[in-house]
């Protein structure tokens, strides 16, 4: 599932998310491919509803102009040979590469916390986002059903079944895991991997855990998280859930918590966009870890997996 901002049609990216996991099990596991290809993957995309709300504040997009740009971004993911290639001596040759957004990210939000500002700075630079944090529970609602629906429909067909969040979409699939529309799931998600995910910034723990909220404070539908955070990517200034959320390892919520800090080598419009979701999807470590999780499944015979 995706993040904040305009994304192309749900069909084209079904394509390109197929795309990029295809280009990264060939380079680093071809021997796991054929798992792949049989695998049900789905989409959770709610981005007309996003674009209602971006375009009702003034912003516009051209999707050609954006699929152009996205094929360019993953052609050149595609030419790197090798998963020793995603290293920190390439990152820092890509160009516009910049630590400047992450430091201002760090630095920055616990003064606009302080100062009340973190809402308004949110809503203005996130317009979509901040509708869901804190707009009319209209909008929220309908981002959550447009995850919910789809992920119960395979949690009802397949045995197992992995979630993937990237950037602010990770917030959504939060709260659709711990039903904080007072709908629990029907049961837990075997694998949720979180890219790029905000769920470690101080403010947005808080939000995520008012007790106003229906349902649990914690996602109570979930065995196993993975999260994934890139270098010099503000989205997850915070790059590590674990310490973040041991109360959930403490209430045997969860059976595991693990980190990974990667480099994002995607290139958007001729700079450095550490917070590509291509760029995440394609890196050796995303493959490794959706790469063992589907041959788990293979070798203890639990059926066809979904993701």
């Amino acid at each position: 599932m995706h993040g904040r901002g305009f994304k192309p049609a749900a069909d084209t990216w079904r394509r390109i998310v197929r795309t990029a996991l295809l280009s990264g099990f060939k380079r680093d596991v071809p021997d796991r491919v054929a798992v792949l290809e049989r695998t049900f993957v789905e989409v959770a995309w709610y981005g007309d509803v996003a674009a209602e709300v971006l375009q009702r504040h003034g912003r516009a997009y051209d999707e050609a102009h954006d699929l152009a740009d996205r094929e360019r971004a993953m052609d050149a993911l595609r030419q790197i040979p090798t998963r020793k290639r995603f290293s920190i001596r390439r990152y820092d040759r890509l160009p516009g590469k910049s630590a400047l957004p992450e430091f201002v990210a760090d630095v920055g939000s616990p003064v606009l916390g302080v100062l009340g500002l973190w809402k308004p700075v949110v809503r203005r630079a996130c317009p979509d986002f901040g509708e869901y944090l804190f707009g009319p529970p209209t909008y929220r609602d309908a981002v959550m059903e447009r995850v919910r629906e789809p992920l119960e429909a395979m949690l009802a067909r397949y045995r197992r079944v992995a979630l993937v969040a990237h950037g602010t979409g990770a917030v959504v699939a939060w709260d659709v895991l711990r039903g904080r529309a007072g709908i629990p799931l029907s049961r837990k998600v075997d694998l949720f991997v979180t890219l790029g995910a905000p769920l470690a910034d101080a403010h947005l723990r808080r939000r995520l855990a008012d007790p106003a909220a229906a349902g649990s404070r914690y996602p109570e539908s979930v065995s196993r998280w993975c999260n994934v955070a890139a270098e010099d990517d503000y989205t997850c200034h915070d790059k590590t859930v674990a310490d973040d959320y041991r109360e959930m390892l403490d209430q045997r919520l969860v059976d595991s918590i693990r980190d990974f800090q990667v480099y994002n080598h995607a290139v958007r419009y001729g700079r450095s966009n550490p917070h590509h979701s291509a760029g995440y999807l394609v890196h050796p470590r995303v493959t490794k870890i959706l790469g063992d999780w589907l041959c788990d499944g293979v070798a203890s015979g639990t059926g066809q997996p979904a993701s």
